[in-house]
């Protein structure tokens, strides 16, 4: 055997001893023991992509062995899966989740398997703000697990495994219609951040890129009636993709930009109309409000603008919340006029995938370096892109953003004022490394094209 195949193959036995380690083995609070792990997974993807190690086959394989590692046991590093149960056993039992609050229902009498997770809840007294397609996840998995908390943790696992697998042959097909080399998907299928994240920690993201993908297939393949319901699906699950929509208006054009969005909304409208009312519209609308407004966790903008605004004021302003996502908004609109106006040619063939994947990228980049919140595993709906589009910077960015973990350390619960993380000078170091890393990888790749 070659030295370059037997270092692949033992860098592949590495990583599944880490990957039973992290997630069966270890709590979230060791971070020195967390953060070396995510860090030997790390750099064996990056020698992965880099040497192209592994054909088609071999990545289906491999995701799909590395993802089985977790179907079993419970997640060690998330705990938003006690409200995915909460939701779920409520829509079985005919209540609509988007109505009361944990804390209202708690008010009234809980049966015992509720009794037994609402003090596990990380947000009793919020709406639940996921949307209508996740809830039908949600309850499915209640359902068939009859109610129980571990059985639906694993049907919830096994949904997610079954769609991340799927979007993993899409990517391939993208891939092989674009005359690239299947096996870039490895990008994506061995990731150590989508692999830990989705079907270990049970986040939908994955649910949610397969139905995007679909939409943008059907697209490419000009069936906008697919296309609006594939996309309409996403939304149901994370509202995120509303976010790209602009950028579909300069390749397809206005008319069918029009029916595209219309078919979008009539889909999403349709999977909302079970829960709907309008005291479940402000319910849901509050719990938004008060998630971006509220929260603070990873960010770096938004921690920028936070301090100047208590440097000058005294105080964070409250316009802060506001004028972040409007800044947003004005990027994705300028980059959907600047391909409107330079690149005039792209209304009159198929949509360049090429092209959507990179400006996606760009815009979904923004939206996170802006907002107050970026969770782990948010990052991977930017990695994505790097399959197609490749940019080292967000590859490198899915493994850095495992130093947002520190928040869960011992040394926080230590030596944190109060426990509160956004107090603790050490946290912003780890924050400042991560970002830091990505823009100067970001910055040295552009000026590198440039010349």
């Amino acid at each position: 055997m070659k030295p370059v195949n037997l270092i692949k193959y033992l860098l592949v036995g590495l990583s599944i001893v880490w990957y039973i380690i992290l997630y069966h083995f270890i709590e979230r609070s060791e971070f020195l023991f967390f953060i070396s792990g995510t860090l030997i997974l790390g750099l064996s993807y990056f020698y992965w992509i880099a040497q192209n190690s592994f054909g088609p086959k071999e990545v289906i394989v491999l995701a799909i062995l590395f993802r089985a590692l977790f179907l079993l046991g419970m997640p060690n590093l998330s705990d938003d899966y006690f409200r995915f149960f909460w939701d779920g056993k409520l829509t079985v039992e005919g209540v609509n989740p988007y109505e009361f609050t944990p804390q209202q229902y708690n008010e009234n009498g809980l049966d015992s398997q509720s009794q037994e997770v609402y003090p596990f809840l990380n947000s009793q007294e919020y709406f639940s703000v996921y949307p209508p397609v996740n809830q039908f996840f949600f309850k499915s998995a209640a359902f068939l697990a009859k109610g129980n908390l571990q059985g639906t943790v694993f049907f919830l696992k096994l949904f997610i495994f079954l769609f991340d697998i799927a979007f993993i042959f899409l990517l391939m097909q993208f891939l092989r219609k674009l005359l690239l080399p299947a096996a870039l998907a490895q990008i994506y299928a061995l990731n150590p951040l989508v692999i830990i994240e989705l079907t270990g920690n049970l986040h939908f993201e994955g649910v949610m890129l397969f139905f995007l993908f679909s939409g943008i297939f059907y697209l490419w393949k000009n069936r906008l009636v697919f296309a609006s319901l594939a996309i309409g699906l996403s939304v149901g699950v994370k509202i995120i993709p509303l976010l790209l929509l602009p950028l579909f208006l300069p390749f397809i054009g206005i008319k069918k930009s029009i029916k595209l969005y219309f078919g979008i909304f009539f889909f999403v409208f349709l999977f909302s109309w079970p829960f709907l009312s309008s005291k479940v519209i402000l319910n849901f609308s509050e719990s938004l409000n008060l998630y971006f407004q509220t929260f603070e966790f990873n960010s770096s903008v938004y921690y920028l603008a936070k301090q100047i605004s208590i440097e000058f004021l005294g105080f964070k302003s409250p316009s802060i919340g506001i004028l972040l996502p409007f800044f947003t908004l004005l990027v994705i609109l300028a980059l959907t006029g600047y391909l409107w106006v330079k690149k005039p040619l792209l209304r009159e063939s198929r949509i360049d995938i090429s092209l959507f994947m990179k400006f996606s990228a760009m815009a979904l980049a923004v939206y996170y370096l802006m907002s107050s919140t970026v969770h782990p595993w948010y990052v991977i709906n930017i990695l994505v892109f790097s399959v197609i589009s490749f940019s080292r910077a967000f590859v490198a960015w899915s493994i850095l953003v495992f130093l947002s973990y520190f928040v869960y350390s011992e040394n926080v619960l230590d030596f944190a004022p109060h426990q509160d993380f956004n107090s603790y000078w050490l946290y912003y170091i780890f924050i400042f490394i991560q970002y830091a890393i990505v823009l100067f990888i970001f910055i040295f790749d552009l000026s590198k094209k440039h010349k």
